[in-house]
């Protein structure tokens, strides 16, 4: 019988919910070998930093699932993952201004 896998620790929680992601059938993300999400630069390569394709179409979706995915990822992840992918020119402060996202509904909330 496989035993079930129980966080003990909030690092712990973030990994297995990062790592259940992967399968969620509603996500437009694609991964590496190691199940990391790619970065939207390497998924849409024609894709200036600021280009309109972030806010429309594939482009939007990507950012968002992976946006939500990098944030459920604990700090010795992140550290992980952005040495995995250093930021290409033109997106250099990428990884500084991705801040958690508010849930949706509470854009005007003050909390």
């Amino acid at each position: 019988m496989d035993e079930k896998k129980v966080a003990t620790t909030e690092e712990e929680m973030r990994a297995m919910i990062a790592e259940a992601a992967i399968s969620l059938p509603d996500s437009s993300l694609q991964f590496d070998e190691q199940g990391r999400a790619l970065p939207p630069w390497k998924v849409f390569p024609d894709y200036a930093r600021l280009s309109m394709g972030w806010r429309m179409g594939g482009g939007e979706d990507y950012w968002y699932d992976f946006r939500q995915w990098y944030h459920l990822l604990p700090p010795a992840k992140i550290q992980k993952y952005q040495s995995t992918y250093p930021t290409p020119e033109g997106w250099e402060d990428f990884y500084e201004v991705m801040t958690p996202m508010k849930p949706k509904g509470n854009e005007n909330s003050d909390g």
